[in-house]
């Protein structure tokens, strides 16, 4: 399987621009990050595309397949990558799209559950502040770099049982960080939001320490949660009792890019839901 996912890694490679692969090993995960020679992704953040598994082949197809769905975003013409997911193949492409819809799909349900949790007081949820047992290496590798002190992890209750999604909050000498995930698999969510939030750390580590300023909305986005641990206090003072539920028509587009070849793009679109991801008015500058 090893050698397999290798020949994946290389074949994918020939279609895509030229790399340099940065790998660590923190804990029991592998965290590849591939960037262009020019730099091209801007703000405080090192890379375009990222990858996190316990495979460093699949840590590095993940970042490959990340790298394609940021081109998606620009070839779609998109704000941001909200509802967008890439997947790849090599013989089975109608497995890909599935594939690609599923992933679509959890990225439009964080995206809009996660704002949707936090605005509203009156959803249930589950808070808790230890890691899953198998995602401990991990986390236990990141807390020795970054040394959170407070850990939030919180599970809102979804009318749907198809997804598991994981907030995480953490609280640091330099502020609060955040990131989310959605999966099917909840100890899988939750390993997608540590590398999240280990990413967004060291942008905010990176702002803070060498006074850079916060350019793209990500940026600012990292920069002003990081002073927002009363607002997430609030919130967590309120424990409503009702689920979570997606009222919209789910729809799947089909977005073409310069990587058709080697990977399929698929963006979930919830009919007739216009806020944005990061916004004030969708409270994500929380």
């Amino acid at each position: 399987m090893f050698l397999y996912n290798q020949l994946r890694c290389l074949y994918f490679s020939k279609f895509l621009p030229k790399f340099t692969l940065q790998k660590l090993k923190l804990g029991d995960v592998y965290i590849c990050a591939l960037n262009e020679s020019d730099n091209k992704c801007g703000g405080v953040f090192a890379s375009r595309s990222c990858g996190a598994s316990r495979s460093w082949e699949i840590a590095v197809l993940k970042a490959q397949t990340e790298y394609v769905e940021r081109e998606a975003v620009r070839a779609a013409n998109a704000t941001s990558s909200t509802g967008f997911a890439a997947f790849p193949f090599i013989f089975f492409k109608q497995r890909a799209i599935k594939q690609a819809k599923n992933y679509a799909y959890a990225e439009m349900v964080e995206r809009y559950a996660w704002p949707e949790w936090f605005a509203n007081d009156t959803i249930a949820y589950q808070l808790r502040s230890d890691v899953c047992d198998r995602n401990n290496p991990f986390y236990q590798a990141i807390q020795k770099e970054m040394e959170f002190s407070n850990l939030y992890i919180i599970q809102p209750q979804l009318e749907l049982n198809d997804l598991q999604l994981v907030i995480i909050y953490a609280v640091g000498e330099l502020g609060l960080v955040c990131a989310a995930a959605a999966h099917k698999n909840k100890e899988q969510a939750e390993l997608s939001a540590l590398k999240e939030l280990y990413m967004h750390a060291i942008g905010l580590f990176r702002m803070k320490s060498q006074n850079l300023e916060a350019t793209t909305i990500y940026d600012k986005r990292v920069y002003w949660i990081s002073a927002q641990h009363e607002r997430l206090q609030k919130r967590l003072s309120s424990q409503g009792n009702a689920p979570l539920s997606i009222p919209f028509p789910v729809n799947f587009q089909d977005i073409k890019t310069a990587f058709d070849q080697t990977h399929v793009v698929q963006r979930c679109v919830f009919e007739g839901y216009q806020k944005k991801f990061i916004s004030e008015e969708n409270e994500m500058y929380i």
